[in-house]
């Protein structure tokens, strides 16, 4: 990051009331005041549940210039669009605005605004059987389809399995816009496709499931087990 945007934001830092009246704990989420400086990040503020696995930071972006806002479940992080502004007035107005309630949300067992097409879809009252254990291969399962999660480009988690041990998990999206169900997995947090999973009803991804979860948990177990063998 270039010193004098480093610097123009510690100096707006400095002196914002509003920031530094935040409440250090919120709907189980605890507050955290820090410097991360990437190449084109300043980090300097989280909101934090550890055992929820699951954070909000507030950065700034040098590359677009603007102050912007993050959430993560578990190892899935995306920005929220509705939280992202050029000045800092701007953006405390937003924050004011959202903060809380992505809090509130992200501290909930499931999300209470479902959209209609998710809904329309039924996937929240699927009959998933015995498909989905609440542990394979050293995975939980984080997220259910009973309880999906909103993210980016109009997509729903709707099914996540994740190890935090080895920073790896599989993923199932569904797209509202294309009507289809898709995965995802993360080895060491490097995402990659998992195309066996796609299809475009309920049953057609139950099937998919029955082939091919275990098997893709037990290969994304295996290449994050190498991974962090390379790293000792």
């Amino acid at each position: 990051m270039k010193k004098e945007i480093e610097e123009k934001v510690r100096g707006e830092l400095a002196d914002w009331e509003y920031v530094n009246s935040l409440p250090k704990e919120w709907y189980g989420f605890n507050l955290t005041r820090y410097e991360n400086i990437y190449d084109a990040f300043f980090e300097f503020l989280s909101y934090e549940n550890k055992e929820k696995h699951r954070r909000l930071v507030v950065y700034f972006h040098q590359e677009t210039m603007e102050y912007k806002l993050k959430v993560g479940y578990g190892l899935t992080e995306f920005c929220r669009i509705d939280c992202i502004a050029a000045d800092r007035e701007e953006f405390e107005a937003l924050l004011k605005r959202y903060l809380e309630e992505i809090l509130r949300e992200m501290a909930a067992e499931r999300v209470e605004n479902i959209g209609s097409f998710v809904l329309n879809k039924h996937i929240m009252d699927y009959d998933f059987g015995d498909l989905l254990p609440e542990e394979l291969e050293g995975f939980q399962l984080y997220i259910r389809p009973s309880a999906p999660v909103p993210i980016t480009n109009f997509s729903y988690i709707i099914i996540d399995y994740e190890c935090f041990e080895l920073e790896s998990n599989v993923i199932i999206y569904y797209n509202v816009f294309r009507d289809e169900f898709f995965g995802e997995a993360r080895i060491c947090r490097i995402p990659t496709m998992s195309y066996q999973f796609d299809a475009g009803t309920l049953d057609g991804l139950a099937e998919k499931l029955k082939i091919h979860l275990l098997p893709r948990l037990k290969s994304v177990k295996e290449a994050a087990l190498l991974e962090k063998a390379k790293d000792k």
